[in-house]
């Protein structure tokens, strides 16, 4: 026996529901399955093609307030290019500027962005240290902490891959030059904000590129990344347990190029994987892979298209489902989800050309914040003769509130709720009467 209640007043409900309310409900279900994504205002700032590129390095977060935080590419008056971080209190509706790290002394690129237990926002970033990038950290809790340099390889290194555990240890993985060839490097910040040693988490001669970086919910790190042989591109993955990382496997097959992959691990460890491939004729792809208890699952081709798009981002909402948005160099972002079997397609319609999504990883990588019930995502796009910085949340389920009507959740999506909720009582008020013999009185 449950209990319908509205406006104060309780009427019990036999599982069996009469055909009239059986339609109620199932119009209800589909309007908030059909919710639509809810955007807001462009990030402001001279903003640079590639501002939210790359995919393996996130781009956008939210701390305990809901205070949603976005770091981009953009011109700078002294540096030529610098990485800012933007902040909304009010989902997207309006954005103000962070300073720039102010000890920055090289232009700064390839950011990642992630919010700890405490709130820090946490920035990685490649800067020019004599002739080669290096990654650097910082941190803003009401100002920016003093950088900190976190790579010392030899030659180049970049692509910095952050996110923050359970336990608030901070992670990071990059690739660099080892003197010889490309590698994966992996660092740890524990919370009293002392750094663990370098770690080298790919192996062999082969060049390794672009790693992307989420934790379990264990803290374990996960990380993937593509290798090139000299004639072959294809996407390896890991994982970390207290002592030692596992062997590599390869998760991409023969034939295509493989390249910039993106991971999500839910609160059950499972493992969402998801990247870009291209064919010998030039036919770009997107393609997943499931990691369960029970192994990986087969290769699944999410999209495939002409323009040399992909740039697959993976994220989870508050139930673990998984989605993957991906972009195919024109007016649109794309999405999938993943909850057992993947579902259609969906759009994000955009003003132009859309490059580049970053999705706001949430459970374990992003674990402070879940009462937006929102799949964050931004991403860059061609407007006139310059570019954007855009962002749009997917109304989802959740274990915290719903977003409230004034920071965009659709009024009239909420008046059709209410009617439907209305409607539904009343169909059973009278269909209890009628089951009574009683056409009058309280029930």
């Amino acid at each position: 026996m449950a209990f319908l209640s509205v406006r104060g007043i309780e009427w019990s409900v036999v599982p069996r529901i009469p055909a009239a309310g059986m339609a109620v409900l199932v119009a209800l279900a589909v309007a908030l399955a059909a919710l639509p994504p809810v955007g807001g205002a462009p990030v402001p700032g001279d903003v640079l093609e590639n501002a939210t590129a790359w995919n393996g390095q996130r781009k956008i977060g939210r701390d305990s307030l809901g205070r949603m935080y976005v770091a981009i590419l953009a011109a700078d008056p002294d540096l030529g290019v610098a990485v800012r971080v933007f902040q909304s209190a009010n989902n997207g509706a309006t954005w103000a500027a962070l300073p720039r790290v102010p000890d920055a002394t090289a232009a700064m690129s390839r950011a990642s962005l992630a919010v700890d237990l405490t709130d820090r926002v946490h920035l990685f970033w490649t800067e020019l240290v004599g002739t080669d990038l290096q990654v650097f950290h910082a941190f803003w809790r009401g100002a920016w902490s003093p950088r900190t340099q976190v790579s010392f390889t030899p030659g180049y290194s970049g692509f910095p891959s952050g996110a923050v555990d359970p336990g608030d240890r901070l992670h990071v993985a990059w690739y660099g030059f080892d003197g010889s060839t490309y590698q994966v490097y992996y660092r740890v910040r524990a919370p009293d904000g002392t750094w663990g040693s370098t770690e080298t988490v790919s192996t062999g001669l082969r060049d390794a590129n672009n790693p992307a970086l989420a934790i379990g919910p264990q803290g374990e790190p996960h990380v993937a990344w593509f290798l090139f042989t000299g004639t072959r591109w294809f996407v390896v993955y890991t994982v970390r347990n207290e002592t030692r990382w596992a062997p590599v496997v390869t998760l991409s097959g023969d034939g295509n190029r493989a390249l910039d992959p993106s991971l999500a691990v839910t609160a059950q460890g499972d493992v969402v994987a998801a990247w870009a491939e291209v064919d010998p004729d030039g036919t770009w792809a997107v393609v997943a892979r499931v990691r369960t208890a029970a192994g990986w699952g087969p290769s699944v081709p999410l999209a495939s298209f002409t323009a040399s798009g992909g740039h697959p981002a993976v994220a989870l909402d508050g139930q673990d489902r998984a989605f993957v948005f991906w972009d195919e160099r024109d007016a649109a972002i794309r999405y999938r989800t993943f909850n057992g079997t993947w579902g259609s397609t969906k759009t994000i319609p955009t003003s132009g050309t859309a490059t580049f999504p970053s999705a706001r990883w949430a459970r374990v990588a992003n674990p402070l914040y879940e009462g937006v019930n929102r799949v964050d995502v931004a991403w860059t796009e061609a407007v006139g003769d310059g570019f954007q910085v855009s962002v749009a949340g997917i109304p989802v389920p959740g274990t915290g509130a719903p977003p409230p009507t004034s920071q965009g959740f659709p009024t009239a999506l909420v008046l059709l709720v209410i009617a439907a909720v209305s409607a539904l009582a009343i169909v059973v008020l009278r269909w209890r009467r009628r089951r009574r013999g009683d056409d009058g009185g309280t029930p």
